[in-house]
């Protein structure tokens, strides 16, 4: 497993001087704090050099969170789907009206994508 060392950030989650680990400020906000993403953030960056950490395309991240995706079910795959196609533009009210079906069902599979 990976394990975390957290004495390399400072109590407000920046590098400390001694540097080595991106902040914890940066590791959340790419993981969304799920540990699943986490970890896989950790494996393929190295969580190292003092930089914010910058998965690839295909890499462990990208296979983590394709994890989580699929792990939704197929509705919020779609949807998932739908936003990346809609890249900045992408709403709720959007995705769901691109989606069809029940408003219901898409806002379900939202909800889970942001619980994911």
């Amino acid at each position: 497993g990976t394990a975390l060392r957290h004495e390399g950030l400072a109590p407000g989650g920046e590098p400390t001087p001694n540097g080595g680990f991106p902040s914890a400020r940066d590791l959340h906000r790419i993981s969304g704090g799920n540990p699943l993403l986490l970890r896989a953030l950790v494996e393929e960056t190295g969580a190292g050099a003092g930089q914010a950490p910058a998965p690839e395309a295909g890499g462990p991240y990208a296979q983590a969170v394709a994890t989580c995706l699929h792990r939704t079910g197929p509705t919020a795959l779609a949807a998932a789907r739908t936003a990346a196609v809609l890249g900045e533009q992408a709403t709720p009210g959007r995705v769901v009206r691109l989606l069809g079906g029940s408003a219901t069902g898409a806002r379900r599979a939202l909800a889970a994508l942001e619980a994911a």
